[in-house]
């Protein structure tokens, strides 16, 4: 009688987490009151609730800033447009909870007349962008998209890719808000090339 042995290869996948996605849609509602309102949209939250902040920190900067100070109206939803709840925890730091696979929070930040005026808006990240938190205090890892709503006639320009008109992508939230973007009814846009790179050159309220 012949012994048979079968043998069964068991192959284990990796399990996956959902993916996050975070974009940001910026919109300059009333130049002259130096708001700007801000929509994050947020998919694929990990956890039971979700914290997002405001840098206190800019780029090539040594000097602690609060721009979560100048946070206005801060609200929070589902994908249903359920409320969600959501509360200051810490001095730049807000928490949704529950957390829902799709979440919206919007809110007004007061960026001061020489940065947004009825002359131009500038959109300055670590002041006017919060971020989804992944290990805390860090921003979560991945790509990160922002569309600007701009008043009729006015220009946007950035050094981020840009998707299509008006819309912008970074690698990550460094990238996003080391790259700040300007919207203006009256720019000047200088292009040259040099070792076979083109650059502008931007110029608001030439003097």
């Amino acid at each position: 009688m012949r012994n048979l042995v079968f043998g069964v290869l068991v192959f284990m996948a990796p399990v996956t987490a959902r993916a996050q996605t975070v974009s940001y849609t910026v919109s300059v509602p009333k130049p002259t009151s130096s708001l700007l309102h801000v929509v994050i949209d947020i998919r694929g939250a990990q956890g039971a609730s979700a914290d997002i902040a405001m840098p206190a920190w800019s780029p090539g900067s040594y000097n602690l800033h609060w721009a979560a100070k100048n946070v206005q109206a801060l609200s929070a939803q589902d994908g249903s447009g359920r409320r969600l709840d959501a509360a200051m925890v810490d001095t730049s730091v807000w928490r949704i909870k529950p957390a829902a696979p799709a979440m919206r929070v919007s809110y007004d930040v007061y960026m001061g007349a020489a940065t947004v005026s009825d002359a131009h808006a500038t959109i300055i990240g670590t002041r006017a962008l919060m971020y989804l938190v992944g290990k805390s205090p860090y921003p979560a890892p991945g790509a990160l998209t922002v569309a600007v709503d701009a008043p009729p006639g006015w220009t946007i320009v950035s050094g981020l890719d840009e998707a299509r008109a008006g819309v912008f992508t970074a690698p990550d939230y460094d990238t996003l808000v080391d790259a700040p973007i300007e919207v203006s009814p009256n720019l000047e846009i200088i292009t040259f090339e040099h070792d076979k790179a083109t650059y502008q050159i931007v110029i608001h309220a030439r003097r």
